[in-house]
């Protein structure tokens, strides 16, 4: 059963709390706290569950788990101590470009919710910019803010990959088959057309026999 008035919400970090539903003590609670701003509790990762009859618990790379294992704990801490290893173990699982991407887009979520995200795109389409535009009369550096064009159009680029998507990007790929110098002279020495189509290139350096015709310079 949760607490409806949190003990413990003066707590340097408080996020979340529940009611240890095993315990007589009705003041016997698990606490969530955010380990950045309270140091003195140790350990790995941002998130805590506290105890705090025991002032220990363990930690996790975020909110979501920890408050996960807020509520499996509160209703009974050795029924559920498996399942909170387990969460443990999922998050210093050995990294891959799932679980990374997976891990951090907790955190962002737990660090950003989407009006403060919409709120930064928004200053970012109506940027701004100071420069100077000379001195007054007594020497001084006079400046004006005028719009910051670059800025406003990366936010706007942003706002439509959101909004529409990326555009498809045009790729043209171009194939070359590359020839050695052997497979060139039997080529010439056998194919009549292919002869014809050097000759027209290059011009007259082909005698009428295949031959080619160059001066010889000695040093």
């Amino acid at each position: 059963m949760r607490t409806n008035s949190p003990l413990y919400s003066n707590m340097p970090g408080y996020a979340k709390e529940r009611k240890v539903s095993a315990s007589d003590d009705p003041k016997h609670c698990l606490v969530v706290l955010d380990r950045n701003l309270c140091p003195e509790f140790k350990g790995k990762n941002r998130w805590i569950v506290i105890d705090t009859m025991t002032k220990t618990g363990p930690t996790f790379t975020s909110l979501r788990k920890a408050a996960a294992a807020l509520d499996m704990l509160a209703v009974d801490p050795d029924k559920f101590k498996d399942q909170i290893i387990r969460l443990q173990k999922a998050q210093v699982s050995k990294p891959s470009a799932t679980n990374v991407s997976t891990r951090l887009q907790q955190m962002l979520e737990d660090e950003f919710d989407f009006s403060e995200i919409s709120e930064m795109i928004r200053e970012l389409t109506a940027a701004t910019r100071v420069v100077a535009i000379g001195k007054d009369d007594e020497g001084n550096t006079e400046y004006e803010e005028v719009i910051d064009y670059q800025t406003r159009e990366k936010g706007l680029k942003l706002l439509l990959s959101y909004l529409v998507g990326q555009p498809v990007q045009r790729q043209e790929i171009i194939t070359r088959t590359v020839k050695t110098q052997e497979e060139i002279m039997n080529k010439l020495e056998t194919d009549p057309n292919y002869r014809a189509g050097f000759k027209k290139m290059f011009g007259s350096i082909f005698s009428d026999d295949g031959e080619i015709e160059a001066d010889i310079i000695e040093d």
